[in-house]
């Protein structure tokens, strides 16, 4: 609305200026996005935690330990029980990072970005580990890297949920829309930039839509433009 129709769309009697509170308050009504960002970090490592990083810890402590090194034999002996078990998870991550889930019948494009955000779920797992172990207590004190990690995981949830549900749906223009997030979200989490591919489907997009291509907003009334400039 805002790049569309500027400063207008703050004016009463226009759609966006006088919904706007309506259309923020859902988004933030709990908190700053950082701050969820950082509790959902926090519902992601604690399972993992306490099934493999607690023990540690217990048999540190039981073993008078404060500062670990896995060279001195007595640590490496201390800590044989919750290592071992940790090991065998860390081994197990990499068959299951290979191997591709059975998705239902999906458009080439969609399938790609659900077998990327799959395949970077499962890379995540040991990524989020790796900083588990390297920060240890610390951790809490990571809000950064903590609220940048959590951060990914949410764009790669978006882009699985996007695709597996534009794949559902009969309207090709939706399917189109939803590549077009897909792509965003993947251009971001490789830091990479956009292509001249992405800026054709992009427009092919915003034009199918403005000549009334998209079922969900058929029928709106367009409004009248506000504080029109004078033909004079």
């Amino acid at each position: 609305m805002m790049k569309t129709h500027g400063g207008r769309a703050f004016l009463h009697g226009h759609m966006f200026g006088d919904n706007v509170h309506e259309f923020l308050a859902p988004c933030i009504y709990e908190g700053e996005g950082e701050m969820l960002g950082m509790a959902f970090f926090k519902s992601l490592v604690k399972q993992h935690g306490t099934q493999f990083f607690e023990p540690i810890g217990k048999a540190l402590a039981a073993a008078g330990v404060k500062k670990p090194n896995l060279l001195n034999p007595a640590h490496a002996w201390a800590l044989r029980g919750p290592l071992a078990e940790y090991s065998k998870w860390f081994v197990a991550q990499k068959p299951a990072m290979a191997r591709t889930p059975s998705f239902p019948p999906m458009p080439k494009s969609l399938l790609e970005h659900a077998e990327f955000a799959v395949h970077w779920l499962g890379q995540s797992a040991l990524e989020i580990s790796g900083v588990m172990r390297k920060y240890q207590l610390s951790l809490a004190d990571r809000q950064s890297r903590m609220a940048e990690i959590s951060g990914r995981v949410q764009d790669v949830i978006v882009i699985l949920c996007t695709s597996l549900y534009a794949a559902r749906q009969g309207d090709e223009l939706v399917q189109a829309a939803a590549d077009v997030l897909c792509r965003d979200l993947t251009r971001k989490l490789r830091s990479a930039r956009p292509s001249d591919r992405y800026f054709r489907a992009c427009s092919e997009l915003g034009a199918a839509i403005a000549d009334g291509g998209f079922s969900a907003i058929a029928g709106s009334d367009a409004g009248e433009i506000l504080m029109s400039y004078s033909n004079d």
